[in-house]
């Protein structure tokens, strides 16, 4: 039942302690919208994750839409996004989403490392990228109390990093410590930078954007700063990318880097595979 229609991804955020990740589980999937009058729409999906045999967290929903009147065919996606803590190991995320009454459902399985935490080093975590979810709704699960439904500014992660009509795209970037509470050396962070750059997928320099001074949190044993970044993608042209962070200083030889990367325009549909079929 894997058809590419729901998608699903977890992303690790920041550490939560010397051993564990403040996570995000994430489901996405399209509603389509005729035009004429409006017709209520209903979902139910859910998702799984487990660490070997072990389930470490579940949750299941059932959505009900109802559309105004729109005047032409449209297909908005929804976005569940799901906190949870995550220790290091392998994981298997598991997503179905069906509509009541009718057909096979839809299922998405990934199976991803979620990395040790660092520790008494500073690193970079990899960069997340998304956009403001316009049009599409985002909806924020509740560990205790009701789901909440975000508003048209809100950052939606992507899920699929090829973008047809990528718009305006958002990066967050986060260099973190983990220690004790005095933190880092103060001459570790003398003169230290958080660098950001855009390039094509053969290296060359797409756009440039102003280092910032290292600047972490203070007075915790978990110390991170946070960047974000606007990517005007629609005037790139067609093509892959890179948006690599790196930290910058004179007092660190092998300075860390993280890189997340994304295709837009007609590469970004040239690398999509095909969907698997449907089931007879």
């Amino acid at each position: 039942f894997q058809t590419g229609i729901v998608r699903a991804h977890l992303f690790p955020l920041r550490p939560s302690s010397k051993n564990a990740w403040d996570g995000l589980l994430a489901v996405r999937f399209p509603v389509p919208l005729g035009g004429g009058p409006p017709v209520e729409i209903q979902r139910e999906f859910g998702a799984v994750l487990a660490r070997g045999p072990a389930v470490v967290h579940r949750f299941s929903r059932q959505i009900t839409l109802q559309p105004e009147v729109t005047a032409e065919a449209s297909e908005p996606t929804i976005t569940f996004l799901e906190p949870v803590t995550l220790t290091p190991g392998t994981y298997t995320l598991t997503a179905v989403l069906t509509e009541p009454g009718r057909g096979d459902p839809h299922a998405s399985k990934i199976t991803l490392e979620v990395p040790e935490v660092p520790r008494k080093e500073l690193f970079l975590v990899d960069p997340l990228l998304g956009r403001v979810a316009g049009g599409n709704l985002v909806i924020e699960g509740q560990r205790v109390g009701e789901d909440r439904i975000r508003s048209e500014t809100t950052f939606e992660p992507l899920l699929i990093r090829d973008l047809d009509d990528p718009g305006e795209l958002v990066a967050l970037t986060q260099v973190c410590w983990v220690g004790s509470k005095r933190g880092p050396k103060a001459k570790l962070l003398q003169d230290a930078s958080v660098d950001r750059k855009l390039r094509t997928a053969d290296g060359r320099p797409a756009g440039d954007i102003d280092p910032v001074p290292l600047a972490l949190d203070e007075g915790t044993r978990i110390r991170c700063q946070n960047l974000l970044d606007t990517i005007p993608a629609s005037r790139l042209k067609d093509g892959e990318y890179a948006f690599e962070a790196t930290l910058a200083s004179p007092r660190i030889d092998d300075p860390p880097a993280a890189t997340v990367r994304f295709a837009v325009g007609d590469a970004a549909a040239s690398d999509r595979p095909d969907p698997p079929p449907q089931a007879p």
